[in-house]
């Protein structure tokens, strides 16, 4: 026969899977899909043997590899092998059919020479640089957090891979205004909208491999001033209080704007302090202006009352109808306030405190009403319990408290056998245990029983407050002493929800707990950030639920269990615990040796089911950082009327309750 025939392969690339044969036929690596299968071509004169293509596709670590040398000219049959170098590990060269396939796990660049060889002789070879990427993964954890109605710009990169690449929002969204930059992975835009934006990007790269990795951006809010009102002063005494703000760049510059303060007061510069002495009672307007160090500024205006000397104790008994407005009420012989078998009492935009007793105390009673006070004992007698408690309701019914400052309490709210209570929008500060007592044991809010044997507490509702325990005394007058920031027992029908609990210490406390007795509560959407050994915790109680919680702790205290969420029957056969429920919660805990944690379970409290949390590890990367991702509510988060005036008071949204 004259003419002699070669084999020629095209230099596209295959579907991982099959091996080129040696008449051309696929049988073990197929064409990629819209290419041309390999052809017999007949040829009428030798041509000088040539190998193609002239550069290799990249591999994907881990990734199925497929690719087809192609030899021309020359006298078929072909015959190839390494004449130099070596290909990646787990990839090989196949001697009949030039098909380089296989998996390589080993990420870099590989120089060879191939060799073909045809049936009259003749060889040709060619070099090649074969490069393996790595597996593709996004490299940022986090992205900065931006400032509403400022320019903002973050990027957002990928390893390994093939570029170019390709970004998406997977699930998600961004801000309004914000959008994400599908070849360049830059988020930019500008939003008017606060908040916390949870988002999952995508990347592709042009091999077809994909990664994906879930984000929070938070949208802080522009400089402003934060408080709401300035507590009032009282003519003769010392004053002290201090301008916040939010959002910005630190260091801020304090003046006023206009207006003036009372006589013998002052507003310091670099700190907002407003503070010193005045002997005139009033109200005096004035306006506090404050830049930051980027010259960005914000004005608020303010009317600061100075009151005249304080009243005394006030006792109700067997009363009805009275409503308790706009006093100043202290005591150095007792309670504050004592309401005694009384029914549909209000107190509202009052301060109450200091006390030598309970801020108020309520025995019995129905239809009591707590409005946009403060309400700050801070006297601790000897002995065990509840002698200075912010609130002390025992055996009340239709008890609502809403939108007041507790500050400095044994506890700040403690209820006693009650029924159908309220705690709604709340600031509730550093609670202090009894002197002398067993401590720590103080609470920003506990529901129990009177006795062992007297009946606990029914249907209560503890939500949107924001329950703050500090160490701080440069900040807060006194130092919190926290076992249980909100602690359930002896109750049946709990709901805690939309709560901010922060800060605590103690080595067996919780921020939130359902304890002995504690029947078919409902943990939900609380935020816990940094409450010590314990984030939630299911000690006791039948029918509980902890669903959509996002828990944080990263202040262990040594010797102590330290877990950010756990279920475990602590009272044995004095209690009963399960069926438990915990879904949707993320939640994360470090333990004194580095350790990330999440969830712990213990004995009892069968059945338990879990479903959809993330916990560890992959929890702190979707809560930090905390400041940015779970900043704290404004003070008190949700008043009643009008904001509370208190030092603390920050809340903008409602108008300040008057002198």
């Amino acid at each position: 026969m004259k003419g002699r025939s070669s084999i020629s392969v095209s230099r596209d690339r295959f579907i991982p899977g099959l091996v080129l044969g040696l008449a051309g036929l696929a049988v073990g690596c197929g064409a990629v899909a819209g290419s041309k299968s390999p052809a017999v071509e007949t040829e009428t004169s030798l041509v000088p043997l040539a190998i193609a293509p002239a550069a290799l596709a990249e591999a994907d670590a881990g990734v199925p590899y497929c690719l087809a040398l192609s030899a021309s000219g020359g006298a078929g049959p072909y015959s190839w092998d390494l004449a130099k170098g070596n290909l990646p590990p787990g990839l090989e060269l196949a001697a009949s059919s030039g098909v380089i396939s296989g998996i390589s796990n080993a990420a870099g660049s590989y120089s060879f020479t191939a060799q073909v060889s045809d049936s009259s002789g003749q060889a040709a070879t060619a070099d090649f640089t074969l490069t393996v990427a790595n597996v593709l993964a996004i490299v940022e954890s986090s992205i900065p957090a931006a400032d509403a109605e400022m320019a903002y710009s973050a990027s957002l990169s990928a390893a390994g891979g093939i570029p170019p690449y390709q970004w998406s929002i997977a699930s998600g969204t961004l801000p309004a205004g914000v959008q994400l930059e599908s070849s360049s992975g830059i988020i930019d835009g500008q939003t008017a909208v606060s908040g916390s934006y949870p988002l999952t990007v995508r990347v592709i790269d042009s091999g077809g491999q994909s990664a994906t990795k879930p984000f929070i951006l938070g949208v802080a809010a522009r400089l402003a001033v934060v408080n709401a009102a300035l507590p009032p002063g009282e003519a003769g005494v010392a004053y002290a209080a201090t301008l916040d703000t939010t959002g910005g760049t630190a260091p801020y510059g304090w003046s006023l704007g206009g207006g003036g303060l009372p006589s013998g007061l002052q507003l310091e510069a670099s700190s907002g302090a407003i503070d010193g002495m005045s002997a005139t009672a009033g109200s005096f307007a004035f306006t506090a202006q404050v830049t930051d160090s980027y010259g960005q500024s914000a004005v608020l205006a303010f009317t600061l009352t100075i009151a005249a000397p304080w009243s005394g104790p006030i006792v109700l008994n067997g009363q009805s109808g009275n409503v308790i407005q706009g006093l100043h009420i202290s005591s150095d012989a007792g309670d504050c306030v004592q309401l005694i078998g009384s029914s549909n009492i209000t107190i509202t935009n009052s301060e109450i405190g200091p006390c030598a007793g309970n801020g108020v105390r309520i025995s019995d009673g129905d239809q009591i009403r707590i409005f946009d006070s403060y309400i700050h004992p801070e006297t601790l007698s000897a002995g065990c319990c509840d002698h200075n408690d912010g609130i002390l309701a025992v055996g009340a019914s239709n008890l609502w408290i809403q939108g007041n400052v507790v500050a400095y309490g044994e506890s700040n709210i403690e209820v006693e056998g009650g029924s159908a209570v309220i705690v709604t929008g709340n600031f509730l500060l550093n609670p202090r245990d009894e002197q002398g007592g067993t401590g720590p044991r103080g609470g920003n809010f506990q529901c129990w029983s009177q006795t062992p044997t007297s009946a606990g507490c029914t249907n209560v509702t503890v939500e949107n407050n924001y329950a703050l325990s500090s160490m701080d005394t440069a900040k807060y007058l006194y130092s919190e002493n926290t076992q249980d920031s909100i602690n359930f027992g002896h109750t049946d029908g709990i709901v805690a929800r939309n709560n901010y609990i922060t800060g605590g210490h103690s080595g067996f406390g919780c921020g939130l707990i359902a304890d002995l007795g504690a029947n078919s509560a409902q943990f939900l959407n609380n935020v816990l950030v940094d409450t010590g050994q314990c984030g939630i915790g299911i000690a006791d109680g039948t029918n509980q639920l902890v669903d959509g919680n996002l828990v944080i702790n990263r202040t262990p205290v040594a010797g102590s269990g330290n877990q950010a969420i756990y279920v475990w029957q602590g009272y044995g056969a004095a209690g009963a615990c399960g069926p438990v429920m915990v879904s949707n919660n993320v939640a994360v805990q470090l333990k004194p040796d580095g350790i990330v944690s999440g969830f712990w379970k213990g004995a009892g409290c069968d059945p338990l089911t879990l479903s959809g949390n993330v916990f560890g590890q992959p929890a702190y990367d979707l809560l930090m950082p905390v400041e940015q991702v779970l900043p704290p509510p404004p003070i008190p988060p949700q008043p009643k009327d009008c904001v509370v005036r208190s030092p603390y008071s920050t809340q903008t949204a409602v108008a300040g309750c008057g002198p």
